[in-house]
């Protein structure tokens, strides 16, 4: 139950995120993996979630450097799919 918990923590955050992006590529991609994380969570494809895991660091990662993310929000993101991986 956490870890469906913490799944949907995390897409509300990045569709929320996602919807101050000003370039519409970058949405998109946010809005995707937002429901990505979900559909792996409810399937339990663990092996599957390690992978998107790094997509993610680097997507969110590169928003905080384009200036997209405020770093603040990109931090609490990337502490979170940590928590996320590790239950």
């Amino acid at each position: 139950m956490i870890v469906d918990q913490k799944a949907q923590e995390i897409s509300l955050a990045l569709i929320k995120i996602s919807v101050y992006s000003r370039r519409p590529e970058l949405r998109h991609r946010l809005e995707r993996l937002a429901f990505e994380i979900l559909d792996i969570v409810a399937n339990r494809d663990f092996a599957a979630l390690e992978r998107i895991r790094q997509t993610f660091k680097n997507l969110v990662s590169f928003g905080r450097t384009i200036y997209e993310i405020e770093p603040i929000n990109a931090n609490m993101l990337l502490s979170e799919i940590d928590q996320l991986n590790s239950a």
